[in-house]
């Protein structure tokens, strides 16, 4: 019966080189990503849009009853979700020290 099945295709508009992983065989014998690998999905929006967006955030943070209502209102005007706005918003607040946590390497993106 498991000859009978099928190995899961890649979703759709995924690149050969996510294919290429896939077809890899792991430690294990079986089909998939090996170690140490992962299948980074490429960002939609560059750093330069990010760096902006967390920037409309703190400027016009002051025009709105709240910071989430500031990234709302911006996530909106972008084309992004209010919690992706949000995540860029703590993630800098962590780089530059105004939040506790783990800072991002500038090759992580």
């Amino acid at each position: 019966m498991a000859e009978d099945r099928q190995r899961p295709r890649p979703c759709a508009g995924m690149g050969s080189d996510v294919e290429q992983r896939f077809d890899r065989q792991q430690p294990s014998g079986r089909p998939g990503v090996g170690l140490g690998e992962r299948l980074a999905r490429p960002s939609r929006y560059s750093p330069e849009v990010r760096e902006r967006a967390v920037r409309m955030v703190r400027e016009h943070g002051a025009e709105h009853p709240s910071q989430w209502a500031a990234i709302a209102s911006i996530a909106s005007k972008l084309g992004c979700t209010a919690e992706t706005l949000r995540r860029w918003v703590r993630q800098a607040e962590r780089d530059t020290g105004q939040r506790a946590g783990l800072r991002q390497t500038s090759a992580s993106g």
